[in-house]
């Protein structure tokens, strides 16, 4: 017979049979590692999934449920076990290989029990931001679920922390729609509890950068502010003044935003900061953009930026949340134009001179468009006017 001794698997023994005259033959046996299957223990909820392997054995395994308490089901190729909706008891999963050898592991379905939620943090979010919600409450168990009344908030993830705390990964979509929102947790097997108006959805809040002064004109060469159209890209043929001055904001925010409280500062020699719109402003926006909902990727001509007063070729231009600061920390794009140095930093780095002779060279623009470096001489160059569009 064979005699199986304690040394590390597999391994390789040599049989020998020898007869009454001496004569002998032998062969040679592998043994392999017993059958084991992975994992031994696990704790699900109702209806919540193992994926059991095993390793070890001889040949093909078959997965199966010789006491089964739940009411749960396994693949017997796979080993995907679901657990039944029968909480609070166990079934045994079994694994058998092609030699009949055997190995089991106790599956103890969790009791079926009602979360709480007491506590969310943060209460609100903006929308097309992501933020990360810490849940409070008890008997949260592995396999729980977030979800939102209302549309536009998507629940990206959901960690459970412990029994008492969950995290979930949530993004607001632009088009969320503003106001309270309701928070439920659902445990596997169904029970839930909801927490009324745990959230708010605020409308987008702009960033620095959302919004990029694009193009400017301080020496019109074409009559831009014309009755037919002012400030279109179809100019007409009266006199040429400082009423055709104009500049363009490209908005890069990741939604649509209300800049009716953004100042447009425009210092020079004289100097001007008048909220958009007002003091002569004229607006000129891309479809479906207003000073309520300014479109992400839009664009808005601003003619007359000075109102009445004119700007010069050498200007330092702002867009700030609300008036311009001293430190200049609520400012969401600036550009200096010429070699004087309004802005107090050096000239430098400053954007090409306003001064145009033709059509050729009316314009200072960001190039690419929309780009910006934060070093003006790099973002900007001169050439033809491209207004209310992208520019070359």
């Amino acid at each position: 017979g064979i005699r199986l001794g304690c040394q590390s698997l597999p391994a390789t023994d040599t049989v020998r049979v020898t007869d009454g005259l001496g004569k002998t033959a032998t062969t040679t046996v592998t043994v392999g590692p017993a059958l084991a299957i992975s994992p031994t223990t696990a704790s699900p909820a109702p209806g919540g999934a193992v994926a059991f392997s095993a390793t070890g054995g001889s040949g093909t395994n078959t997965y199966s449920i010789p006491i089964n308490n739940s009411g749960a089901s396994i693949n017997p190729t796979t080993g995907a076990y679901v657990a039944g909706a029968l909480g609070g008891v166990s079934d045994t999963v079994r694994v058998t290989d092609s030699l009949g050898s055997t190995s089991q592991a106790v599956v103890s379905v969790l009791a079926v029990v009602q979360p709480t939620v007491s506590v969310v943090s943060p209460s609100a979010i903006s929308q097309g931001t992501t933020v990360d919600f810490v849940i409070n409450g008890s008997n949260f168990q592995a396999g729980a679920t977030v979800s939102f009344s209302g549309t536009g908030l998507t629940v990206n993830s959901v960690v459970r922390d412990s029994s008492t705390q969950l995290t979930a990964n949530v993004t607001a979509a632009c088009a969320a729609t503003i106001g309270q929102r309701n928070l439920t947790v659902t445990n596997p097997g169904g029970l839930s509890s909801t927490l009324s108006n745990a959230v708010s959805v605020a409308a987008y809040v702009l960033l620095v950068g959302d919004l990029r002064i694009n193009e400017v004109v301080t020496d019109p060469q074409r009559d831009w502010n014309d009755a037919a159209g002012p400030f279109d890209a179809t100019p007409g043929t009266g006199s040429l003044g400082t009423s055709d001055e104009w500049l363009e904001i490209i908005s890069t925010a990741a939604c649509a935003a209300n800049i009716s409280t953004v100042v447009l500062a425009v210092d020079d020699s004289s100097p001007t900061a008048f909220a958009l719109g007002t003091n002569g402003q004229v607006l000129v926006f891309s479809s479906g953009s207003s000073l309520g909902t300014f479109q992400a990727g839009g664009y808005l001509v601003v003619g007359r930026p000075s109102g009445t007063a004119s700007m010069r070729d050498d200007v330092w231009i702002r867009l700030c949340n609300g008036l311009c600061n001293a430190g200049n920390t609520n400012v969401y794009d600036d550009v200096e134009l010429g070699t004087l140095d309004y802005e107090g930093d050096g000239s430098a780095n400053n954007a090409p001179n306003g001064n145009a002779t033709s059509t050729t060279n009316e314009s200072v623009y960001r190039h690419p468009n929309g780009v910006d470096t934060n070093v003006d001489n790099v973002d900007f160059v001169k050439g033809a006017a491209t207004i209310g569009a992208a520019n070359p």
